[in-house]
């Protein structure tokens, strides 16, 4: 191994979990609507949205490994939408985790803001979700696929807004 390989795996251990906190708390400041309907999803129905979750990952994977496997550069493009599809609910499934462990942690220290509740939140449940071994291989594919599923929820339900009449 050379040490050019060496700084390339240091830059995706340090870098993803970093885009990844970025990402959820862009979603979680510009959407706050669809991570709060994550949150309630996954909070009200975790196991509904695990198995939601889990049909959409599969029959999303196996349409990509289709697309990226034809020759044509637009099918593979469809498998790369695909795959960006997953990601983008994935997103806005964990800006609904980050806002439970935000919630929770507020709870315990009232003086924290609402924001840096959410920030430590999300940046507790990336943390775990990359510890070796029972991140990698329990907490992160768990936290993922459920994350789909209620990402996936978040974004096709709307609430319906109840009119009040001024009397």
């Amino acid at each position: 191994m050379i040490f050019g390989d060496v700084l390339a795996t240091l830059a995706i251990i340090c870098g993803v979990p970093f885009t990844t906190w970025a990402m959820v708390i862009a979603c979680r400041l510009v959407f706050p609507e669809l991570s709060e309907r994550a949150a309630n999803r996954m909070q009200s129905k975790a196991f509904a949205s695990f198995w939601t979750g889990l049909a959409v990952t599969a029959i999303g994977l196996f349409l990509a490994i289709i697309f990226f496997n034809l020759p044509n550069p637009v099918a593979r493009f469809v498998g790369a939408d695909i795959v960006s599809f997953l990601l983008a609910l994935s997103i806005v499934g964990c800006a609904g985790i980050g806002a439970i462990a935000g919630h929770r942690i507020q709870a315990h220290d009232e003086r924290i803001s609402e924001y840096a509740a959410f920030v430590r939140g999300s940046a507790f449940v990336i943390v775990a979700c990359m510890s070796p071994l029972v991140g990698w291989f329990f907490i992160m594919p768990i936290a993922l696929i459920t994350a789909i599923g209620a990402g996936l929820n978040a974004v096709l339900r709307r609430t319906r807004v109840v009119a009040t009449s001024a009397a």
